[in-house]
């Protein structure tokens, strides 16, 4: 998952191999607390159904970095 479009780039990667439709990562994160619950990563798409509110309920941020992840909450 590198933050900038290169050879090492494990999302791009998938989808030149034809694994993945969409060159994106969907994350969803659990509270700590919540031990009924599992975080999940979604390659490729967005599980809709982990947000509360479905798509309309889903927070999202763009990578603000130049080579490195960055995010701005």
């Amino acid at each position: 998952m590198a933050p900038i479009a290169s050879n090492s780039s494990y999302v791009q990667n998938l989808f030149y191999q034809g694994e993945i439709e969409n060159q994106f990562v969907g994350l969803n994160l659990e509270y700590p607390e919540d031990t009924h619950q599992q975080s999940r990563v979604n390659f490729g798409w967005y599980d809709y159904s982990q947000a509360y509110g479905g798509k309309d309920g889903m927070l999202w941020y763009a990578n603000v970095g130049i080579d490195a992840w960055a995010l701005l909450v």
